[in-house]
Parts: structure tokens; C-alpha cells; sequence
């Protein structure tokens, strides 16, 4: 293998498997120079991995999938491979019939998020809530201007004062902020809701 080759493969990153038998995986890729990657639905039971249908697409990097216990809905977080400090955003599909339904960007409405960057993501039993962890303020290490958490015009610190070894984790980013347990109602019938 040479280091050219990297920019060839597809890697299967994450994946969650309903009862349905139905799982989505996101299989990532490298696209000028970033990794990119997008959520594909298979029949665990009949599909070989060359018969995924897409359901997100575009230049995004879609990662978390968790599927609803009956398989109809997947929520997962997108980030731009291209800011990579920006919070990645929570958002939902239906998976209904053959073909992926629209997507729902689950956010306050006409509001500043109370929350920043999310890292964890679980259905209640029911499909009808979905608990998710994100950061809040106030920042641990940040010294100089401070954005507040959810600024979509946040900005790279001047510096950071590092006092603890948990400051930053792969695949995660800079930890400047502390996480906390949010529960959404996102009501089950369409997959998608406005946050509260």
C-alpha cells in the first residue's frame, strides 16, 4: 500500500442494526483532500455491501447513525469536512419504502441553540424521544475573545490554557466545553420536529 492508495478506499466507519434487520452504515471516503462520509441503507439478511442505497448525499460528513427500534427513522449528526471546528448538526430520516424521505435538521427554531457540538445519540424505546449529549458553557480553556456555545460564527481561539488531559479527542475535536443530557421530542410520526 502506498500513501496514494489511502485516497481510493471506503472504509465502513459506524453502523446501528434495527430489529428490522435493516442497518445504515456511513462509509467514508477521501474527496480533494478530506474525509467525507455518507449514510447507506442494507438488508443485513439479503444485501451484499455493493447493493447500499444511498440515504444522505453531497460533500458532508454524516457519522453517529441510530436507527429507531422498528427501523424507520435514522438520526444522525452532519459537519462540514470543511470547518472542522464548527458543531456538527443533529438531524433525522425517514427510511420508509425504498427510498430515503427529506431531511429534518432538528435545532431550536428563531433561537441561538442553548447547546454546541453533540457526541452521542440514543432512541427511547418507543421512537418518539431521542436523548442526545452536547457541550455548554461555560468554556474550560478558551483565553481570549469567547464565543458563546452554538455560535455558528464561532471563531479558533487565541490560545488555550490546558489544565486537564481530557482537552481534545480524536475523531471529536477540542473539548472546550463540558457535556450535558438533552432530550428532544421528536414526536415519532414524521421523523423530524423542531427542538425545544
Amino acid at each position: 500500500m502506498r500513501p496514494a492508495d489511502i485516497a481510493n478506499q471506503r472504509v465502513i466507519e459506524e453502523l446501528d442494526v434495527a430489529t428490522t434487520g435493516n442497518a445504515v452504515i456511513a462509509i467514508r471516503s477521501v474527496e480533494r483532500g478530506r474525509y467525507v462520509s455518507r449514510l447507506h441503507l442494507v438488508d443485513i439478511d439479503t444485501d451484499a455491501l455493493d447493493q447500499a442505497r444511498p440515504v444522505t448525499s453531497g460533500r458532508v460528513v454524516d457519522r453517529s447513525p441510530r436507527l429507531t427500534p422498528d427501523g424507520s427513522v435514522v438520526a444522525f449528526l452532519r459537519s462540514d469536512p470543511d470547518q472542522e471546528d464548527a458543531p456538527a448538526k443533529l438531524c433525522t430520516v425517514r427510511l420508509d419504502g425504498r427510498r430515503p424521505g427529506r431531511l429534518h435538521w432538528l435545532a431550536p427554531s428563531g433561537r441561538r441553540p442553548v447547546h454546541g457540538a453533540i457526541s452521542e445519540l440514543a432512541w427511547s424505546p418507543d421512537g418518539t424521544r431521542l436523548a442526545f449529549t452536547a457541550d455548554v458553557d461555560p468554556p474550560r480553556f478558551i483565553v481570549g475573545r469567547r464565543t458563546p456555545v452554538g455560535d455558528t460564527k464561532s471563531t479558533t481561539p487565541v490560545a488555550r490554557h490546558i489544565v486537564r488531559t481530557d482537552w481534545r479527542l480524536d475523531g471529536v475535536g477540542h473539548r472546550d466545553h463540558w457535556a450535558h443530557l438533552f432530550v428532544l421530542d421528536v414526536g415519532g410520526a414524521d421523523g423530524g420536529a423542531d427542538g425545544g
